[in-house]
């Protein structure tokens, strides 16, 4: 019977599928989750079996759904896929007769629903696809430009005029930093940009190149000896839409423009918002920018789900005092710890440097966490406590078993991930305790002191712990064990 904790599984599955299998951009999705918690709801009010797809999928109930919408059919339709795909409805004739019904249904919307996810940027598997070595080249030129060029216009936003007047002197490798060259026509600009590592590995492969042929050129980037043209870029980016290749970036025409928005977009997406302030240090506000920020802010619109929006207090947005870093406390968005800010504060040279700002953000996609946590439904997987707070809403924390950050490289899936109170959140960042990757259980640094010790981990069906993340936290738990 569907009940609320139902609703959160499909919830879960249908945003895995959505993102991660049909790779659609976040805000299509985001449009359609409303529709489909609507549907859901539906369902649990009519008490419809859960594996009654007859019934979920009957006229009655699609007939129910009150939102005037071009994006309730595809909803529907890709739920359905959904179900099929992941082995749940396997009978083929059954599918066919329920996707004619969702069909004839919104049949007055047949021709004018697209179904193919936003075009206009880069979902986040192609943009890892684009930065692997996936990709096939023919020679040698292309296998060291089209990377370059692509890290220069994601992870700098270089528009293609820029990086076509990159020149020797705007690259400091020694310091891992590029000129901002849009800073000659604004000095409010930063005048530095500080490469992340992709950045830096492609330009050192690209540098040893450029210093073995035998050139008097001054700009940066070459095509048989002489300055890269736009012409040439355009061929080089052609590569990604070979047989060999096209799969990796679903056939979209890449260029630098796209590379542009993309990177704005998942800076204002990761940081909420917050991002918007480190890209106009870099620069000035231009359509691409625009085309990004719209894209955001379709995603906020979407999620806004209510018909009241709180207005802000004097005492919220008039502060008395500045606001001053909090070393130590959790980020979520940020996940920043105390290693990376050791790190920041000991390297006092490249610190001190002024004009200079930091683009070194990897993508990542925050709310899996956030799915995660309805998933269990905000209860910690450890003490199994459900914190409130004031305005109703529930206090969780999703932590990363192999932490996400420069030391320890975790990443954001849902195998490195576990919901836990703000208290076991603290205690397993200090190491006091892990996960015994053979048995899912929780130890304590300090054994059967802890009454917690030995605590079978909360796991629900279709959340799977990737053993790699548990052994290499055991590692990282029982070194430290060794220095107590």
């Amino acid at each position: 019977m569907f009940d609320i904790h139902e609703k959160n599984l499909v919830l879960y599955g249908f945003k895995e599928y959505a993102l991660e299998t049909l790779q659609l951009m976040p805000s299509t999705y985001s449009r359609y989750e409303v529709i489909l918690e609507d549907f859901l709801d539906i369902l649990i009010s009519e008490k419809v079996e859960n594996d009654n797809f007859v019934k979920i999928f009957s006229e009655a109930n699609i007939s129910r759904i009150t939102r005037k919408t071009n994006s309730v059919r595809p909803t529907l339709i890709n739920l359905l896929d959904f179900y099929q795909k992941e082995g749940f409805l396997e009978d083929e004739t059954l599918y066919y007769k329920l996707l004619n019904i969702i069909k004839n249904v919104y049949s007055s919307q047949k021709d004018s629903i697209p179904l193919k996810e936003n075009t206009n940027f880069l979902t986040p598997q192609e943009i890892r696809n684009l930065f692997s070595d996936k990709v096939i080249y023919k020679n040698r030129q292309e296998s060291l430009l089209v990377p370059l060029i692509s890290s220069l216009a994601f992870f700098c936003m270089f528009k293609q005029e820029f990086i076509l007047n990159l020149r020797l002197d705007d690259i400091d490798l020694k310091n891992k930093l590029i000129r901002n060259i849009r800073r000659k026509d604004n000095l409010h600009l930063v005048e530095w940009i500080e490469m992340n590592e992709i950045t830096y590995n492609y330009l050192n492969q690209y540098w040893g190149y450029r210093n073995n042929i035998e050139v008097n050129s001054n700009y940066l980037l070459l095509y048989d000896k002489n300055q890269i043209t736009n012409g040439h870029i355009t061929n080089l980016f052609g590569s990604l839409n070979r047989n060999d290749n096209k799969d990796l970036v679903n056939s979209k025409k890449i260029s630098t423009d796209i590379l542009v928005k993309s990177m704005i977009f998942y800076i204002l997406d990761a940081t909420d918002g917050i991002g918007i302030y480190d890209i106009l240090l870099l620069q000035e506000k231009n359509k691409y920018f625009y085309d990004a920020l719209n894209e955001y802010l379709s995603i906020r619109k979407s999620e806004n789900k209510d018909s009241v929006i709180k207005q802000y207090s004097l005492e919220s947005i008039l502060r008395k005092n500045p606001i001053k870093p909090q070393i130590g406390l959790y980020s979520e968005i940020k996940d920043i710890n105390i290693e990376d800010l050791e790190a920041f504060f000991m390297e006092n040279d490249r610190n001190l440097q002024s004009d200079k700002i930091t683009i070194q953000r990897l993508v990542r996609d925050s709310r899996i966490a956030q799915s995660l946590k309805q998933f269990y439904q905000h209860e910690c997987q450890v003490c199994r406590l459900k914190l409130k707070r004031a305005d109703g809403s529930f206090l969780t924390e999703a932590h990363h078993i192999k932490p996400y950050n420069k030391k320890h490289r975790g990443d954001d899936r849902k195998e490195n991930l576990v919901v836990l109170c703000p208290n076991c959140h603290a205690q397993f960042d200090d190491s006091y305790f892990a996960i015994h990757p053979d048995t899912n259980k929780v130890h304590c640094i300090f054994g059967e002191d802890d009454p917690k010790h030995e605590t079978p981990l909360l796991i629900l069906e279709g959340h799977n712990l990737g053993v790699n993340y548990l052994q290499y936290a055991w590692k990282e738990f029982e070194r430290k064990k060794q220095t107590l």
